[in-house]
Formats: C-alpha cells, sequence, structure tokens
C-alpha cells in the first residue's frame, strides 16, 4: 500500500510539472508572436513597453489572463507595417482599427477560434477576406470597413451565427451579397 502512495505522489509530481512546462511554453509562444508582430512593423514607436525586460502581460494594449493574451487592444496608435501571421497564433486579438497596417488578411485568422471581436477597420488592409473566416462562429463583431480588400464577400461569412456588427463599407468588393449574409 505504503508503494503505491509513493508511486501515486511522484505521477503527480510529475503532471504538475508537464502541466506547468505546457503553461510557461505557451505563455513564451504568445511573447515570441507579439514581439514578431512587433518586429514586422515600419512604426512601432508606440509600442516602447514591449521588451523582454517587462512580461508581456504588461504590455501596452495587452491583456492577459493566466498568463495568456486573451486581447489585443491597439487601436490609434500608428502602427504601420504588415499584419503579421505571427498574430493569429494568440489565443485571441481584438481591436487594430485606425492604425497603417497594410497587406493581406491571413486565411491563418482561422486559428483564432474564441474570437468573439475582430476589429481592423481604417487601416490599408487588401486583396480579398478570407473564407476562413466563416470558421469563427464566436465572432460577434466583424469590423472591416474602410480598407482597400477587393473580389467577393465571402459567402462563408453566413456561418457566422452570434454575429451581430458587421462592417465592410468602404472597401472594392464586387459582386452581390448573398442571401446567405442578409439573413
Amino acid at each position: 500500500m505504503e508503494f503505491k502512495l509513493q508511486w501515486f505522489t511522484w505521477l503527480c509530481v510529475l503532471m504538475l510539472f508537464v502541466l506547468e512546462s505546457h503553461q510557461a511554453f505557451v505563455k513564451a509562444d504568445d511573447e515570441q508572436s507579439l514581439i514578431s508582430f512587433k518586429n514586422a512593423l515600419e512604426s512601432s514607436h508606440n509600442l516602447v513597453s514591449w521588451n523582454k525586460t517587462n512580461p508581456h502581460c504588461y504590455w501596452v494594449g495587452v491583456s492577459c489572463q493566466r498568463g495568456r493574451v486573451i486581447s489585443l487592444v491597439l487601436p490609434t496608435h500608428s502602427l504601420k507595417g504588415p499584419l503579421s501571421p505571427s498574430l493569429f497564433f494568440l489565443s485571441s486579438l481584438s481591436d487594430l482599427s485606425q492604425n497603417l497596417l497594410f497587406g493581406q488578411l491571413s486565411p491563418q485568422v482561422s486559428n483564432l477560434k474564441r474570437l468573439k471581436q475582430l476589429s481592423l477597420g481604417e487601416n490599408q488592409l487588401s486583396d480579398f477576406v478570407p473564407s476562413q473566416l466563416g470558421v469563427l462562429t464566436q465572432l460577434e463583431t466583424l469590423s472591416l470597413g474602410s480598407n482597400s480588400f477587393t473580389g467577393e464577400i465571402p459567402s462563408e461569412l453566413g456561418k457566422l451565427k452570434n454575429l451581430k456588427t458587421l462592417d465592410l463599407s468602404g472597401n472594392e468588393f464586387n459582386g452581390t451579397v448573398r442571401d446567405k449574409l442578409v439573413s
């Protein structure tokens, strides 16, 4: 009986070690994703707190829960540069509107499965709106207005049953709005 108790105790200690190691790894991934985004920017002077001397949960615009990034809110921060796909490895993203972000919205946005708000309006994003946005079924707000998106509005956006706010205005879409989006 005593042997079984010792074995069980060692097993519990090992499980705690594995869980703590995994959590530290995930936190480092979040920090690295944010640093990669910052490093890709041409202008990031408003992100001076984003450095290795401060924990990433204390950086400007970053909100965390148990060490994981749960929100990134940086509207009107004069951020100029590409919308880095590294951001789509965070657990969440919220508001990067009214900046000078350019390039395409990566299909990797579909990694943000629990995302409730995505505000990328009033930037310089271009190309097409990825159909992969349709898998973000928790999404309540999608704001992509005042960019330079082209092509058709993906019908997959009709799968966003929790969507309360949709702003696609001020882009260069062609085609018609499909019935699935209007219902």
